[in-house]
Formats: structure tokens, sequence, C-alpha cells
């Protein structure tokens, strides 16, 4: 029996036909699928017996079956424009152009109209800033916790406990003592 349900991450048919027995013990019904990526980099070609492998439902390739200029282009850009990335474009443009930056804070080298409050014009996204931005380390972690909860960890390479060791007592021990020495030449 042969059946396809689409995946999320690669949004491409999985085919269950390829699937292999599961090798843990557990349910016999467990299978493991091997799923081939076949979506193509902005800077590989796709030969056109990839494109026969693919079927004609691929939107990445060209009818000759190689992905086209601004298809590549697209690709290589698309990972750019999320949020932190184009906030922080954003933020080196409003940074270095003076008018853009006077809407924020008071410059000296261009002048602003203030608004009625005798503040710039867009100073509440700053006072909006200078309130949330203490919670950015908090919502760090717990995000930083979530992943950690996902992860799975089978075994650990050799010498880790060795390195976790060291590394305490150069920071806990000879960190401190290099700190005391500092802080006594300091004060003679």
């Amino acid at each position: 029996m042969r059946r396809r349900v689409s995946s999320i991450v690669t949004q491409r048919p999985i085919d269950y036909s390829q699937a292999e027995p599961h090798q843990k013990a557990g349910n016999s019904d467990d299978i493991a699928i091997k799923e081939v990526d076949y979506a193509p980099t902005p800077f590989s070609n796709t030969s056109t017996a990839d494109a026969t492998q693919l079927g004609s439902n691929n939107p990445d390739l060209t009818a000759s079956g190689e992905v086209s200029l601004g298809r590549r282009v697209w690709l290589a850009l698309k990972p750019l424009l999320n949020p932190p990335s184009i906030s922080l474009a954003a933020s080196i443009i409003i940074a270095n152009v003076q008018p853009l930056k006077a809407l924020f804070i008071h410059t000296n080298s261009f002048s602003m109209k203030d608004a009625p409050d005798r503040k710039p014009p867009l100073d509440f996204i700053m006072e909006i800033t200078r309130f949330a931005g203490p919670s950015v380390p908090v919502l760090g972690l717990i995000l930083l916790g979530a992943a950690f909860s996902r992860m799975s960890i089978k075994s650990l390479p050799k010498g880790f406990w060795k390195s976790i060791v060291v590394m305490v007592v150069f920071k806990l021990v000879v960190g401190m003592v290099l700190f005391l020495l500092q802080r006594w030449r300091s004060l003679n």
C-alpha cells in the first residue's frame, strides 16, 4: 500500500514506500522515513534527470529542468527576510541618517520640531523599548530552555565531563586568583 502525506518542513510529499522498519524494539508498525530534500540550493544547478525524478510539480525548476536566476536570487535572499534581520537593517539605516535619527532622539546635527510633550516625534517607540528592554534576557532564557527541552542526547563524547571540570576550576579558581591579583596591584 502506498500512502503520500505532505511534510511540514519541506512542503514536499513523503513517499512511505521508501520506509524501513524501525531498528528499536517496540511496535512493529513503527517505521523510519528516509526523506530526501530535492530542493535546489541557490548556488547549485539541477539537471534534467533530477527534474524528471522530481516530477513537474516542483516550482523551483523551469521547463528545461534548471533553476532560474531569479529563483536563485530569491532562494539566497529568503533567509535574510526574518524579523531580526529586517530590524537590524532598519536600525542601521536610522542610526546613520540624521533626519531619521532625529525622529527618535534629540541630535545636535539636525534640528526637528518637537512633539507637544517637548520630545522627539517618535520618542514613544524609544519609551516602549526602554520599558520592554529589561525583559529580553528573561525571554531569551525561556526560549533557550524550550530549545533544550526538545533536545535528546543519546551519548556524550569522550572527555566531556573532564572538560567541564577543567572549565569550572579555571573559571572559579584561576579566574578568582587573577582577579584578586589585579585588585591587589591596583591598591598598591
